[in-house]
């Protein structure tokens, strides 16, 4: 889950491949926009208006959200295992962590 206080949209993903945004105040569903599946976190961006959507499995969703709900910008490759992620409010540098076998990494993504 993630939540932007100023327009109380509630941003929430999982397994199934969609990202719903729902208005936090009356719990109502604004819109659905498809994603990878198998997310297990996400993180949001307040300036940029962006929700970065961690699947271990497939990659990183890039949703942006709208004056509408939102709407998907793409999909990034990642590491296999890359599902823990934050985002720097100051710089907007995305950050995702994953390990194998031998060491444990972090990478730095940095959104145009």
């Amino acid at each position: 889950l993630a939540l932007d206080e100023k327009t109380h949209r509630l941003f929430c993903a999982g397994q199934n491949g969609k990202l719903a945004v729902m208005d936090s105040m009356n719990g109502k569903e604004i819109a659905t926009v498809d994603i990878v599946g198998g997310v297990d976190q996400i993180a949001f961006d307040a300036q940029k208006k962006r929700v970065y959507c961690a699947s271990g499995s497939s990659g990183l969703s890039v949703v942006e959200e709208t004056a509408d709900g939102a709407v998907t910008l793409g999909t990034v490759k990642t590491a296999p295992g890359a599902h823990t992620i934050t985002v720097d409010p100051k710089t907007h540098a995305v950050w995702i962590a994953y390990a194998d076998k031998e060491a444990a990494y972090i990478r730095r993504l940095m959104p145009p």
